[in-house]
């Protein structure tokens, strides 16, 4: 599995349709790079980067939980 940001128009939609929920835009991003080869992201930089994902807050009380 890759994920190529220089074909990326960042609008979304593979957040919203991915049937694993695997997907989500972070806060921190540096989408900008110098070489373009550098905007292939493979399983290898994935796992280098989700080390440094926060886990997800605790839903409040009465909330829905995220349908999966």
């Amino acid at each position: 599995f890759d994920i190529d940001y220089a074909l990326c128009m960042y609008c979304g939609i593979c957040v919203e349709v991915c049937p694993f929920d695997a997907l989500f835009w972070s806060p921190e991003y540096e989408y900008s790079e110098p070489n373009i080869s550098d905007l292939l992201h493979d399983k290898t930089k994935l796992s280098e980067w989700m080390e440094t994902v926060p886990e997800a807050p605790e839903l409040e009380a009465g909330a829905d939980k995220k349908k999966k």
